[in-house]
């Protein structure tokens, strides 16, 4: 069965979190998030660079440069976040991957995907940054290599 979120969507809500976690004192490089969160570099830097559109992520120049959130963690929730990578369909498609899957030409588990979809958009709308980051040990990953 395939996921629910894409692996962008995946790979942006983590690199929030890193930079929620890491971030505070000084901004992070996009090879720390990178090698820390084994996101390829292109591809993570084609992700920031539209969470920095949407103003969730900030950018900084010069040699003290990097990345860090661009607002407090306590208003940034990860709808937002996902919406900013995957687009407003995000909790249209079927979980099932029919692309003509609707109410009036129902896949076999439409109608429970419509209650799982409202729980899930539920959690992602009242879930923030800064919740998550309290809650979840995120540690960095280059320890475990």
């Amino acid at each position: 069965m395939p996921t629910i979120f894409s692996k962008s969507g995946e790979y942006a809500m983590q690199a929030v979190l890193y930079l929620a976690k890491y971030s505070a004192s000084h901004p992070v490089l996009l090879k720390e998030i990178s090698d820390s969160l084994k996101i390829p570099r292109p591809y993570l830097s084609k992700l920031l660079q539209g969470l920095i559109r949407d103003g969730i992520v900030a950018s900084h120049k010069g040699t003290r440069g990097g990345f860090s959130l661009a607002r407090a963690s306590n208003t940034i929730r990860l709808e937002e976040i996902l919406r900013s990578v995957e687009g407003s369909s995000i909790h249209e498609r079927c979980v099932l991957g029919f692309l003509s899957c609707r109410d009036s030409n129902p896949c076999p588990v439409h109608p429970e995907w419509i209650r799982a979809r409202s729980l899930i958009h539920g959690i992602l709308t009242r879930r923030t940054i800064d919740e998550l980051t309290t809650r979840f040990d995120l540690t960095r990953r280059e320890s475990e290599s």
